[in-house]
């Protein structure tokens, strides 16, 4: 016997006619192998917009309303970070949340991010691609590299002309 192959939405309505017609509701969920509240769900939703309200819905929320949350009003925050952002064009998402930091306003650097996709602020030359190459060489030691984080302040790093 072949497997019965059904759209979730024929499923959907057929559950929800045969609630209609009287049968009981924990017999149908054990049947369809849902939970009563979904079954539950699905009885109000039909009884509301009919075969239509079946369909699965967006998880998306309709608005954010704390789309920027700091100690002053979303509109002035947006506001200077396009300012700060006109000022220094160089800059990215960190500095710039760094410095609203020092200003008494802190919000995360992916929010500021956000706010300059927003305004068209971000070239995708600024955008970091991934690596698509591995850096191996020919033979070995055929590239060196070395990094330099600054001099720095030790009484025993002097040279020994410095401690004469």
């Amino acid at each position: 016997m072949a497997w019965k192959q059904m759209d979730i939405r024929q499923q959907r309505a057929e559950f929800a006619v045969r609630l209609a017609r009287g049968e009981k509701l924990s017999t149908l969920c054990r049947e369809y192998e849902i939970t009563r509240p979904t079954g539950y769900l699905w009885k109000r939703r039909f009884a509301e917009h009919g075969v239509a309200g079946l369909e699965d819905r967006s998880r998306r929320p309709e608005h954010s309303p704390h789309r920027v949350q700091a100690p002053i009003e979303d509109d002035a925050v947006e506001a200077r970070i396009v300012q700060l952002r006109m000022a220094r064009p160089d800059w990215g998402a960190r500095k710039l949340a760094s410095l609203l930091d020092k200003e008494g306003c802190s919000i995360p650097a992916i929010t500021v991010h956000r706010v300059l996709l927003r305004h068209d602020m971000v070239r995708p030359a600024d955008r970091r691609s991934p690596a698509t190459q591995r850096f191996e060489r020919e033979r070995v030691n055929e590239l060196w590299q070395m990094d330099f984080k600054g001099q720095k302040e030790n009484k025993e790093s002097r040279t020994f002309s410095q401690q004469v």
